[in-house]
């Protein structure tokens, strides 16, 4: 291959790449807006805990409740 056809080979690249992502970006997902917890959601997280005392469960019954309302 010549440096030539190297150079138009480049050219053709690069003009596929402008087409493709700037004339015709990609389509974009849009995120879903978060959705925390209200303040009796909280309080049911802290409730429900055996043991109110262990931070864990708390943040794990927390971070279960969450992922509930925002999938």
């Amino acid at each position: 291959m010549t440096e030539e056809d190297e150079e138009f080979e480049r050219i053709v690249k690069k003009r596929q790449y402008l087409i493709d992502y700037i004339l015709e970006p990609p389509l974009v997902s849009k995120q879903k807006e978060w959705v925390g917890l209200t303040e009796d959601e909280v309080k049911e997280c802290f409730a429900i805990t055996p043991d109110m005392f262990l931070p864990w469960h708390i943040y794990k019954r927390i971070e279960a409740k969450l992922k509930e309302r925002n999938t």
